[in-house]
């Protein structure tokens, strides 16, 4: 069953435009990220994100989580599974950029 449609000026309006810190700005194909993940989520489907590292899906995914609190509500927990290698960065940027998010990490070093 599909979900209600956004249009892209209520996704755009529902996540910041900068983090936290005023600094660091989304660029343009972010939030367009944040579009298409809405529409994937208001139809029910699942999406992997791939493209080449340092364009920002990491950003995208958090405004995406931001944008599922806020506009939609949805406060329930997402799953993110990232190697121990990448942990710290999508720590970081969850706190910057969606700080309204708990973030919990849980860690299994003896797999290392």
């Amino acid at each position: 069953m599909a979900r209600s449609t956004d249009s892209s000026e209520a996704v755009w309006t529902a996540v910041p435009k900068t983090d936290k810190l005023g600094i660091l700005q989304a660029r343009k194909h972010q939030l367009e990220g944040v579009q298409w993940l809405s529409n994937l989520y208001n139809h029910g489907k699942s999406c992997i994100l791939a493209d080449s590292p340092g364009m920002g899906k990491t950003v995208t995914v958090a405004l995406f989580f931001e944008f599922l609190k806020n506009a939609r509500h949805c406060s329930l927990p997402h799953l993110m599974i990232v190697s121990s290698f990448l942990e710290r960065h999508w720590e970081r940027t969850l706190n910057r950029w969606s700080p309204s998010l708990k973030s919990v990490r849980i860690a299994d070093d003896s797999c290392l």
